[in-house]
């Protein structure tokens, strides 16, 4: 694809809400007992909520603040409680 095909990210907010809802409906759902299927669950909500986060600042970086500055804080929050490079933190386990 060529960058003339790709809209500018102020035409992104469709894609931010089949994001946020795509993630809410997964979320939502049971959480897997097992712990393999805990742990790829876990991650695919981590990356989930990073896809977003990374739509959210592109959509505000390249407009007049058009979106909710509080579904960026709460997103911004989220992720800095994900984020465990060592692999210490067991808060959402």
């Amino acid at each position: 694809m060529s960058d003339r095909n790709i809209p500018p990210a102020t035409d992104w907010s469709s894609f931010l809400t089949k994001a946020t809802q795509d993630y809410y409906h997964f979320a939502m759902q049971s959480t897997p007992l097992d712990a393999k299927e805990f742990s790829a669950y876990h991650s695919a909500c981590k990356a989930a909520l990073s896809h977003i986060l990374i739509l959210k600042k592109l959509i505000e970086n390249s407009s007049d603040k058009t979106t909710e500055p509080d579904l960026f804080s709460l997103l911004e929050n989220a992720r800095k409680a994900t984020y465990d490079p060592d692999g210490t933190n067991d808060s959402f386990d």
